[in-house]
């Protein structure tokens, strides 16, 4: 399965191009874009400290699932 990010302030999927953890392996960084973007014209989305109870990661790994909505 692929990891997928689910943004719930923007209401959108993103797809990860980097997931950074600090020593004691919580997350503390995401990068991520839209699907289909590039991220050199388009941009992408560094995610950290707080915005990071805004999104949920769903595939190897699994962090914030609640955040999906149905």
């Amino acid at each position: 399965m692929n990891i997928r990010i689910w943004d719930n302030v923007n209401k959108q999927w993103l797809e990860p191009m980097a997931i950074y953890f600090k020593d004691n392996n919580t997350i503390e960084r995401v990068t991520a874009i839209k699907p289909d973007d590039d991220p050199l014209t388009d941009g992408w989305y560094d995610i950290k400290n707080d915005d990071l109870k805004h999104i949920a990661i769903i595939g190897d790994i699994n962090f914030n699932v609640n955040l999906i909505e149905n």
